[in-house]
């Protein structure tokens, strides 16, 4: 049993960096996050522009960004939203209670839902429980 663990766990590290490396690759998709950030019903200001790529670290070469990206995934930090300018963990964390909520609701109903049907099954063929 410890073996198979060991197992699962050696297995998990890989998986993990598979996920991060993906999510990273989401921030480095050909465009300009900063370009789009700025009202594009007027000419964009070059200024503006470039004070944003280097408030957000997109002026800097993609390993270095990667490693910094890492470097604040190990302490927890996720960063800052290019949307709303919130910090993501925060924003996460403000979500994660009412998503508890809901998934354990859903789980509770499956289970009220679900629990005559398995009984149903399990003693097929009893008159007391064919109506199910």
């Amino acid at each position: 049993m410890y073996a198979y663990t060991l197992k699962r766990l050696i297995q998990f590290i890989p998986t993990i960096f598979y996920h991060v490396d993906h999510v990273f690759l989401l921030n480095i998709l050909p465009g300009n996050a900063a370009l789009m950030a700025v009202d594009q019903r007027k000419a964009p200001d070059p200024e503006l522009i470039a004070q944003l790529e280097r408030d957000w670290g997109l002026d800097k070469p993609v390993h270095v960004r990667y490693l910094k990206y890492l470097a604040g995934l190990a302490k927890g930090d996720l960063g800052t939203s290019f949307l709303r300018k919130e910090n993501v963990s925060a924003m996460l964390a403000d979500r994660i209670w009412p998503t508890l909520k809901l998934a354990f609701a859903a789980i509770g109903i499956a289970v009220v839902f679900g629990s005559p049907r398995l009984f149903s099954a399990l003693s097929r063929g009893h008159g007391s429980i064919r109506f199910l």
